[in-house]
């Protein structure tokens, strides 16, 4: 009897609480983990693919995520709830790495995608299966009954048959079938073995095209998280959006924790605050945006300063959600020429830049004559 533990549900890795993976299915894993440990019969952890983990979902709508590679250590921890205690050193310490890397690992007749290989520190771990090109674990065997794979056993037309073969489970009541055979052609072999070449081919193009396609969604990903980030990782991505539409190194600025950027043109200069609020947008956004300008001003006199509010208001909610700032706050950035450009507004723009459709003369332009509430259209037409 085989028992297989299936992490490999999409739905698994959604987290319905309001902070920022706190996942909420620890208890239901611990219960597992208690079933796992006491079984008698042969057990198969299937770890996740690389899906896009979610959370902080207050009501219906995630406002985080973040993909399973880019979160190992959370993930390991997370799996530390079901996996039995063969494969921990203490509380937290695993006898086993888990790495990125997609790969196939050929099981009999069935090829199996993964998106995680296994490095076992423990000598009494033995391997099981291994990817095809660079022989790195894809299956362990952590005790006599309990079995750690990182194969994809939902891969379309995968035959469990030959993935329990492979590692020892089911005996094949079969005769081996030489190597040798596989050369000697009859009835219409050597068409069908065109034809699987043919379309592997087109398989492996296809492959790479979806990975070339995945690594654009997650770029876009980074640059999107300006609608929910706040704090560091807000400023980080802005900040690197302002340098490429500015064509300016931002590494030029020292942080002396008063503004969040500076950039210095010839005789302008721009500085700013980059805030991530869950409320609209107050006058003391602008006034601290004042603070700093005014500073700068009273030691350069000669030189034209502009002061920027960049600010991700409402983060909380989605952007239909999200209510219009207040004219009394746009008007008092209006009289002190301050420009307060939301982050949906510099997303805009920053995508018709990427695509060529907008130059960094043009932006540095009107950030420079707006002022109060940025009209983008001014920009992107």
């Amino acid at each position: 009897d085989v028992n297989i533990v299936d992490l490999q549900s999409n739905t698994i890795w959604r987290n319905k609480v309001n902070t920022s993976r706190n996942i909420n299915m620890l208890s239901d894993f611990k219960s597992l983990k208690s079933i796992i440990d006491n079984s008698s019969h042969n057990v198969i952890i299937a770890l996740p693919q690389n899906y896009e983990f979610l959370y902080n979902c207050p009501s219906d709508t995630y406002y985080g995520a973040c993909k399973l590679k880019d979160m190992i250590n959370d993930l390991q921890y997370i799996l530390s709830f079901i996996l039995p205690d063969t494969l921990k050193n203490g509380r937290d310490a695993c006898k086993y790495e888990l790495f990125f890397e997609n790969s196939i690992t050929k099981c009999e007749k069935t090829t199996f995608n993964a998106a995680f290989w296994l490095k076992k520190k423990d000598t009494d771990f033995i391997e099981k299966t291994k990817a095809e090109c660079s022989q790195k674990a894809t299956t362990i065997q952590v005790k006599r009954n309990i079995y750690l794979t990182t194969l994809d056993l939902r891969t379309k037309n995968a035959k469990l048959d030959d993935f329990l073969s492979a590692i020892g489970i089911k005996d094949n009541a079969n005769v081996e079938i030489p190597e040798w055979i596989k050369s000697v052609n009859f009835f219409n072999d050597e068409e069908q073995i065109n034809e699987i070449n043919k379309n592997s081919a087109i398989i492996e193009k296809a492959q790479a095209e979806i990975d070339k396609a995945n690594k654009i969604l997650d770029n876009n990903l980074y640059y999107k998280s300006v609608l929910y980030e706040t704090g560091d990782n807000l400023v980080k991505v802005v900040t690197e959006m302002l340098g490429k539409l500015y064509n300016y190194d931002m590494s030029k600025f020292v942080d002396k924790k008063d503004e969040d950027f500076r950039i210095v043109l010839e005789d302008k200069v721009f500085l700013g605050e980059i805030k991530g609020i869950n409320t609209n947008v107050k006058k003391a956004n602008v006034s601290q945006v004042l603070q700093h300008t005014s500073s700068f001003e009273d030691d350069n006199k000669n030189l034209l300063v502009k002061g920027l509010l960049i600010i991700n208001h409402q983060r909380d909610k989605t952007l239909e959600e999200r209510e219009n700032i207040n004219s009394d706050i746009i008007k008092f950035a209006t009289k002190n020429d301050v420009l307060i450009i939301p982050t949906i507004d510099l997303l805009k723009i920053f995508e018709k830049f990427v695509a060529g459709k907008v130059i960094s003369e043009k932006v540095i332009e009107q950030f420079t004559n707006q002022s109060g509430l940025i009209d983008i259209s001014r920009i992107i037409g």
